[in-house]
């Protein structure tokens, strides 16, 4: 008892302590822990009902094979007893087989019955006495024979190694597995129908951004190939090989998300935007998605509702490039301090140039006064200097009356021509120049310049260019920038409005580009790998959903 009392003690003291762990994990550890525990406890209880059902099958095969076996003893213990007749032997009636290994032996005791059966079953005739056939003369009448014991065939006894009572197991129909389907394999610089295929589908995934497809395995098609197979843990050579093109078909095909051991150009992206918003330091821009960047993305997904797992998804991405993208604590502080420090600067500039300008009008009502006062003395000197000369009384025997002179007149100036005032270049003009200048630049996703561009790190750029600040958003971000007037028609488009598309298959807005007037655009294309100047065709008319326009001139 002293024993069983300390093992209980152990365990009790092992289950405490384990409480106690439990106890001081966080919340999310917590969690995990439970569904461990409820997928161990559901494991647990799985494996159970497997076994149960085994071994009742295991019963029902032995009572199966025990009723068989007692069956057939029967009819051999009877064939036997025919045979003995007919040779003259009796044979006791109550003779069956006992079994060691596999051949039967025959004893003449009373039987042992099979596992699971209620009692031992009674031979035929055990307990009535065999009469034995009288004497009869030699004569011409046959004896009767005594059909009891003669069967009808003689069944051929069977080989004691291969019993037939062992169930013969069916063996199931091979099932035809289905055909793998074979891909053409696509590589850069080639050009045929499944290479639109395959950008369409990219495109679906979100490794690509949306723009109309074409028939030509460009830079942009290989770098979208090559950020799929990064994610998918295949090799990254950007060719769509048979286990690529298998994969990217299929029901198992993820969509673009970045995720940790990530590396390139669009990590570097993803970064840059974190830094904007106070979630990294620019010493933190690696362009590999680790540890840091992790902490980073779920600092965000927290401060922002979102599904804190620490992987840059569809969702993610969407808000992080938006207009509602709420910056972290600390940078929101320092943006508070520094718009309140350039409210206050504003301030005593507005007051030191209202006491510039105050003091400046009293200088120039000063010098009118004092000009006032100038003209007033002056005038009143003439007028005095008039009044002396009426005054004056001429000499006697004088007749000659002064000879006015003539004043002469000022010779005019020839008034000269104004010269041409250079027209300055507007915002409108600066932001198309932008976009002009960088015709033929790759397009690569997640890049905002100043040589490699997506369609909304063009505008980005662009608008920088043409003294327009603000943080990098994506296509739909741009679109949904309410301080920008709506454009909402075609026909309304002018010089420097930004438009918005989406696809024949997404209905949310994928793309933008810069209306340059004429009914063409300039956008980076991700189908054509560049940035190009093109027209609006039937596609892009059809897929239109709205521009905005940023400026007020």
């Amino acid at each position: 008892m002293d024993t069983l009392k300390a093992i209980l003690n152990q365990i009790l003291l092992f289950f405490d302590a384990i409480g106690e762990r439990f106890r001081r994990l966080p919340a999310r550890g917590r969690r995990r822990v439970f569904f461990l525990a409820l997928i161990f406890l559901l494991l647990v209880v799985m494996l159970s009902i497997l076994c149960i059902s085994s071994c009742h099958r295991e019963d029902a095969e032995t009572v199966a094979e025990a009723v068989t076996l007692n069956a057939r003893t029967r009819v051999r213990g009877t064939v036997e007893a025919g045979d003995a007749e007919q040779n003259g032997t009796r044979v006791s009636s109550d003779a069956h087989p006992v079994f060691s290994g596999s051949d039967p032996v025959v004893e003449t005791s009373h039987a042992t019955w099979a596992p699971e059966q209620s009692g031992p079953e009674e031979e035929p005739g055990q307990d009535e006495p065999v009469d034995e056939p009288a004497d009869e003369p030699v004569g011409e009448t046959e004896p009767t024979p005594e059909p009891t014991f003669e069967p009808e065939e003689e069944p051929t006894p069977e080989p004691s190694e291969e019993p037939e009572d062992e169930p013969v197991e069916e063996t199931p129909e091979p099932v035809e597995p289905e055909e793998t389907p074979q891909y053409v394999q696509l590589k850069k610089h080639d050009k045929s129908d499944a290479v639109t295929t395959l950008q369409y589908r990219l495109m679906e995934l979100g490794y690509l951004d949306i723009d109309e497809p074409t028939n030509y395995f460009g830079s942009s098609t290989e770098s979208a190939l090559i950020l799929f197979q990064r994610q998918h843990d295949l090799k990254q050579d950007g060719v769509a090989g048979n286990e690529t093109q298998l994969l990217l078909y299929s029901d198992s095909a993820q969509h673009y998300m970045l995720k940790e051991g990530a590396e390139g150009e669009d990590v570097k992206a993803l970064q840059e935007q974190l830094v904007d918003l106070g979630y990294l330091s620019d010493s933190e821009v690696d362009r590999i998605y680790g540890p840091v960047t992790i902490a980073a993305v779920e600092a965000f997904q927290k401060r922002n509702g979102l599904h804190v797992d620490g992987l840059a998804g569809e969702k993610t991405l969407e808000l992080l490039y938006s207009d509602e993208a709420k910056m972290s604590r600390e940078m929101q502080k320092k943006m508070e301090a520094e718009a309140a420090a350039e409210k206050k600067a504003a301030e005593e500039a507005a007051k030191k140039k209202a006491a510039e300008e105050a003091a400046k009008k009293k200088a120039e009502e000063e010098a009118a006064k004092k000009k006032a006062a100038e003209e007033a003395a002056k005038k009143k000197a003439a007028e005095e200097a008039a009044k002396k000369k009426a005054t004056a009384t001429p000499k006697k025997g004088s007749k000659a009356t002064p000879k006015k002179t003539a004043t002469p007149k000022p010779t005019p100036k020839p008034t000269p021509k104004p010269s041409p005032t250079p027209k300055k270049d507007t915002r409108i003009d600066k932001f198309i120049n932008a976009a002009n200048s960088k015709l033929g630049c790759e397009y690569v996703l997640g890049a905002k310049g100043p040589n490699k561009f997506d369609c909304s790190g063009l505008i980005y750029y662009c608008l920088r260019q043409a003294g327009v600040s603000g943080q990098r958003l994506n296509a739909s971000g741009y679109s949904q920038k309410g301080s920008w007037k709506k454009i909402e028609s075609i026909s309304s488009l002018k010089r420097g409005d930004i438009l918005f598309f989406r696809s024949d298959t997404n209905k949310n807005v994928n793309h933008t580009g810069i209306y340059v007037g004429g009914g063409s655009m300039i956008d980076a294309s991700s189908g054509n790998g560049k940035v190009v100047k093109r027209a609006l065709s039937a596609y892009w008319k059809r897929n239109f959903v709205c521009a905005r326009r940023p400026w007020n001139e």
